[in-house]
């Protein structure tokens, strides 16, 4: 039995282009996103037990194309939902619902013959994960007419989601065009290397502006940001590297977060 320890610098270009070609490392289609609700409901002063209105928009969204996850145990309705959105990874969610529906009595009982009429009223913030930015909000109310007051604050609750719904139709479309995407390239050995990416990209159809934020020569790290209009940051990431040439190719495509490698090294 003999054991040996080599040293030595492995080359990741070809990894990095073969598991890009499988799609490992393209970031989920914006057409399909994966959305965790986190919402409070109560009726009256107490909770809901039976979360109508999360029910509501989970079905709701199912329906239009959305993918609904469910975020570790530890994470509460009531935590703070953009540093929550900030400290996932995408491979969890691209997106989280966060607000409150509450359902409160009209009082109406005497005049409806005993019957119990609510009124819902729900507020969510859409919040994209990773960035913590806040894509959307929402509000919606609705009626419920039964005959308990958990009966009709919980049927108030449900309508008040399915409204909601159809407020968040036009997301996915909006998610493709958002226009703010980050570059990061490592391994540059010049500038020039740099230079050469920055006008590429500038003549690129779909990229409006372009703003150099930081580079390290010593380092060979650079940052960039790009306004985009009507393509996607994969798109971005395959144009960038075509415009590197021979050793350049992608590490990561994370949200509008793109990871380039410009050296064979993958460094």
């Amino acid at each position: 039995m003999y054991k040996i320890r080599i040293r030595a610098l492995v080359s990741t270009q070809k990894l990095h282009q073969d598991l890009d070609s499988m799609g490992l490392l393209r970031a989920p289609a914006v057409g399909n996103p994966r959305v965790a609700i986190l919402l409070q409901e109560w009726i009256g002063e107490r909770p809901s037990e039976g979360k109508d209105a999360t029910r509501a928009l989970t079905q709701g969204l199912l329906d239009k194309g959305f993918q609904i996850v469910t975020l570790p145990s530890t994470i509460k309705p009531d935590d703070d939902a953009v540093d929550i959105a900030r400290g996932l990874s995408r491979g969890q969610a691209e997106l989280i619902i966060s607000g409150l529906a509450r359902a409160q009595s009209l009082g109406y009982e005497k005049k409806l013959g005993g019957m119990s009429s609510y009124r819902a009223a729900i507020s969510f913030r859409v919040i994209e994960v990773g960035s913590g930015q806040i894509l959307t909000t929402v509000s919606e109310a609705a009626s419920g007419l039964e005959g308990t007051p958990d009966i009709a604050g919980g049927k108030a609750l449900g309508k008040a989601g399915e409204l909601a719904v159809n407020d968040l139709a036009s997301l996915p479309e909006e998610l493709s065009k958002r226009s703010l995407v980050t570059i990061k390239v490592n391994g540059l050995t010049s500038f020039e290397k740099l230079s050469a990416l920055q006008k590429g990209l500038a003549t690129l159809a779909g990229v409006k502006d372009l703003y150099l934020r930081s580079f390290i020569q010593s380092s060979g790290e650079a940052n960039l940001e790009l306004h985009i209009d009507g393509i996607s940051p994969q798109d971005v990431a395959d144009q960038s590297v075509k415009i590197g040439g021979s050793g350049w190719s992608i590490y990561q495509v994370e949200g509008r977060v793109i990871q380039l490698s410009a050296s064979p090294a993958g460094r």
